[in-house]
């Protein structure tokens, strides 16, 4: 973890510069695409490599 880095909710961690990096090229910020993990319906599916 740098200086800089943003801590949300206790769980997300990120960079100030990433996170506005993020948001010129997606047109969303980390915030909003960490609100996924508050869903009721979140569902998260792992895949093995074989």
């Amino acid at each position: 973890m740098h200086k800089d880095d943003v801590v949300y909710k206790d769980r997300f961690i990120w960079n100030p510069h990433k996170n506005e990096q993020n948001k010129q090229k997606h047109q969303i910020s980390f915030e909003t695409a960490s609100a996924v993990y508050d869903d009721p319906f979140y569902l998260e599916m792992r895949f093995r490599r074989k």
